[in-house]
């Protein structure tokens, strides 16, 4: 789903619905919550994209992406793409 956000074949609304899906089967999907989370800024989602960080964190407190991403997110606010 991500890829195909990157080439323009999806829109992130579309896809974090994907991903909603595959989250519902398993919601310990570290990689689904992390693009989740990257798509739901893409979306301006921004609350709901710190809310899928965090969890990721709680699970994987050491995983440098999802720490990055929130950091961004703290200090802008903004999604960067």
């Amino acid at each position: 789903a991500w890829v195909r956000v990157l080439a323009g074949q999806l829109r992130p609304a579309e896809a974090i619905v994907l991903l909603d899906e595959v989250l519902a089967g398993d919601e310990s999907s570290v990689p689904a919550r992390l693009f989740r989370a990257k798509l739901l800024k893409r979306d301006d989602r921004v609350p709901e994209a710190m809310r899928e960080l965090e969890i990721v964190l709680a699970t994987e407190p050491d995983n440098r992406d999802a720490q990055n991403e929130l950091k961004i997110l703290l200090l802008t606010g903004k999604p960067s793409r």
